[in-house]
């Protein structure tokens, strides 16, 4: 069921008679990365700005609004215009640019249809539908600007809290409907995407609520690409929008569509437009997508060339895997090929003993000797019976040496009679697409069809893949050439944490048998619990691909394409890498069994080494423990997806962080009760949570009280440090980072005045 479905069953399984919905990322989004975005857009259309950079406005214009907020400490909301009145400009220059403001939200806005069809829907019900928003905006400019074009939603009444300088997120706003309104609590339904604003207020007052947000922490992931990696080109309107459609039966259904829909759709919209455009460059006819990512690739690309008209243009799942391209590609004409083939064997990981025994027909005498998991990369120094096992293994592979030549003729040939039987066209025709790194596949068919591909194409290439270079030429979407970040790097490190998801419940190619009159590959045993969330991540990508077609957005370069899979890949959110402890993965070469692909060892032997020595070791040596913890920035985030992040200072200025050290301060020493000294912005963001925990604010204090002025913030009434200590307060709780200090020292000094011994004080 989708949010929108859910909404409707809400409220009429309990018949609910109000409904009210937040304005901005609810009903109306930006194509912009993250909201003050918007103001890099507006520089060039003032002349007055002429020479300002986009970037040095945003921040000036963010600190207006913080700079007007300070001075209505009276007032939890202002208004646009005071903004305006603390930028350092002359009025006609302000002017001009709070109308170039409104013309950059109109031009870069679009109302969520599918909400716009929810709420005629309740309309039509004879519910009570309208809108409320924590913004500086007066209802008549959100109208004017984003709401014109929907006479329905002109209609609605809607209530914003720069006209009644009380806000959502206090609560104020919502007491103050219901008593005007005469809307019961009870009877009410509140959609929004602020956790704390649309969840945490209103529903501590009773009212129904519905986080209308993906699970997904979309906030965090797009800070960290700008942050971070400067990710600056990606809508954040088509990337929620299709994420919101998820329909997933379970948690992780959901994620892995989100994850699809939010990160790695618009990446894979930019992959296979690249496909398309090298396949078009080098005269292709097919693209051939290699098994068993092919599973992914190919309805990505047919979706793809279906919505962008091409028709000249076929695309087709072809299976192979390294172990059906390895044997059909063997010379037996070489006169060392038996050693050549036992030497690549057994540089396979997971390909064990019994692996071997049963590709070369031997005998399995030999298991009663040794474990038939024995992997044969480790059979260096073994014996049996006086002969090495190396020995051993060679000898009774050579004395059946006619029946492996025989082996690899017959399914060279029906390899090539499948490739006519797929496409039609010769080898040279098809673009054939592999997601990396080395490239072995596709060197491997070039051998066996003795001719090249029209182009090789991969999503990612490290060095590898230059080993063939005099016979086998790359053209990747990441590449070693063009790559930021090391991406190529370490997406090599750690292939594992995008790989399951593109195989779906797809077994292996071993090798390939006539079945009447067709070529049919012979596949290893898939893995059916990954099918349900491979299946959704599929979904989610697909479903983007269409939502940005839907609203005409371009595909993301290759830069930004870069940095949203570096932020993924070494600074995963906790839910985007727990969903890769429900994954298992196999290895390519048809090997026995499968692994997870993040376990309880793992994260056991990550707390073991500590994540300070993880990320240290990760960061300077992409071999440390290679093999046995596959993604170690996803196992990082599952026990602390804020470490790496705030390792390197990205989130020094993370309220939601403060916030919880706080708490979990507050909760160690066991305090219920406090006094709160600052009453700035800081305090408004951490009264939800204080009522949330049961910790009840018995004080306010701050500086400003001093002066006489008489003003309150969130229904508390101000007070200065002497009164606060005349009522007993003992027990303080400091708001602001900046002023920590300076705070400490004026209650310790206060106190000592009045011979008080019994304070107590933390921070963050």
């Amino acid at each position: 069921m989708t949010i929108y479905q859910r909404i409707i069953d809400i409220v009429n399984e309990r018949k609910l008679s109000t409904v009210t919905f937040d304005v901005f990322d609810t009903l109306v989004f930006r194509h912009v990365n993250y909201p003050t975005a918007l103001f890099e857009k507006i520089v060039a259309s003032v002349p007055a700005l002429e020479g300002i950079p986009g970037e040095d406005y945003r921040i000036l214009r963010e600190q207006a609004e913080r700079a007007a907020r300070g001075l209505a400490s009276d007032a939890e909301e202002v208004t646009l215009e005071e903004i305006f009145q603390c930028l350092p400009f002359d009025e006609q220059t302000r002017h001009a640019l709070l109308d170039a403001e409104l013309a950059a939200e109109n031009s870069y806005s679009m109302l969520n249809q599918a909400l716009c069809n929810v709420i005629e829907t309740l309309i039509d019900q004879g519910v009570t539908v309208a809108l409320i928003s924590d913004m500086y905006l007066s209802a008549k400019q959100i109208t004017d600007t984003f709401l014109s074009s929907s006479e329905n939603l002109c209609r609605l009444p809607l209530f914003v809290s720069s006209e009644y300088k009380k806000t959502k997120h206090s609560g104020n706003l919502f007491r103050l409907l219901a008593e005007q309104q005469g809307w019961s609590y009870q009877k009410w339904l509140h959609i929004g995407d602020n956790d704390k604003a649309d969840v945490g207020s209103p529903g501590m007052l009773g009212i129904n609520t519905l986080h209308f947000h993906p699970l997904l922490d979309a906030n965090h992931i797009s800070a960290m690409e700008v942050q971070q990696y400067h990710a600056a080109s990606c809508s954040s309107a088509t990337r929620l929008l299709a994420s919101l459609q998820s329909n997933g039966q379970s948690r992780e259904e959901s994620v892995a569509f989100e994850l699809g829909a939010f990160v790695w759709g618009p990446v894979f919209d930019a992959f296979a437009n690249w496909v398309i455009q090298q396949s078009k460059l080098t005269g292709c006819k097919h693209i051939l997508c290699l098994m068993r990512e092919g599973y992914l690739f190919t309805p990505l690309i047919e979706k793809k060339l279906a919505l962008m008209g091409q028709t000249d243009l076929s695309v087709s799942a072809f299976y192979v895997s390294r172990k059906s391209a390895f044997w059909p590609g063997i010379d037996t004409s070489q006169p060392q090929w038996l050693e050549n083939v036992m030497d690549t064997l057994m540089m396979y990981r997971g390909y064990s003993l019994s692996n071997f025994i049963r590709d070369f027909q031997l005998s399995e005498d030999i298991l009663s000797s040794f474990s038939s998991d024995l992997e044969l990369k480790n059979i260096e120094g073994l014996f049996v019976e006086g002969e090495s096992l190396y020995a051993r293994l060679y000898r009774e592979a050579k004395a059946n040496s006619e029946y492996l030549k025989n082996k690899i003729r017959r399914q060279k040939s029906l390899l090539m009679s499948y490739l006519e039987q797929e496409t039609q066209v010769r080898y040279s025709q098809c673009a054939v697409v592999d997601f990396g790194n080395g490239g072995t596949i596709q060197h491997s068919l070039e051998n066996i069809f003795a001719e090249s591909a029209g182009a090789n194409l991969l999503f990612y290439a490290s060095l590898r893949a230059y080993r063939f270079v005099s016979q086998t030429y790359y053209r990747a979407f990441i590449s070693e050439g063009t790559e930021r970040f090391s991406l190529s790097k370490n997406l090599s490190r750690s292939p594992e944490c995008i790989e399951a998801l593109l195989l779906g419940d797809k077994g292996s190619t071993l090798s390939y048998e006539r079945y009447k009159g067709s070529v049919e590959p012979v596949l290893a045993e898939g893995i059916p619990a990954n099918k349900a969330i491979c299946e959704q991540f599929l979904a989610g990508c697909l479903t983007f691909l269409q939502t940005a077609y839907d609203h005409n957005q371009p595909v993301l370069n290759g830069v930004t394409s870069q940095a949203v899979v570096s932020r993924y890949l070494m600074m995963p959110t906790a839910d985007e890498a727990g969903l890769f402890t429900k994954l298992y993965h196999q290895d390519n070469f048809g090997t026995d069994g499968e692994y997870p692909i993040i376990d309880d060892k793992q994260v056991e032997k990550v707390k073991q080494h500590g994540l300070e020595t993880t990320l240290f070791n990760v960061l300077g040596n992409r071999g440390w423990e290679l093999g046995i913890i596959h993604w170690p920035a996803g196992v990082i985030a599952i026990v602390d997806d804020a470490f790496i992040p705030r390792s390197l200072g990205l989130l020094a200025n993370d309220n939601k962080y403060y916030i919880r050290v706080l708490l979990d301060k507050l909760q160690a020493l066991g305090w219920t009760s406090i006094s709160v000294y600052g009453a700035g912005e800081f305090f408004r963001e951490m009264l939800p949570f204080f009522n949330a925990h049961g910790i009840q604010v018995l004080h306010v204090v701050d500086r400003k009280a001093e002066t006489g002025e008489v003003f309150s913030v969130a229904e508390y009434s101000v007070i200065t440090l002497e009164d606060a200590l005349q009522r007993g307060a003992n027990r303080f709780v400091i708001s602001s980072y900046a002023f920590r200090e300076e705070i400490v020292s004026r209650i310790n000094q206060a106190a000592t005045k009045k011979y008080l011994n019994d304070i107590q004080m933390i921070s963050v």
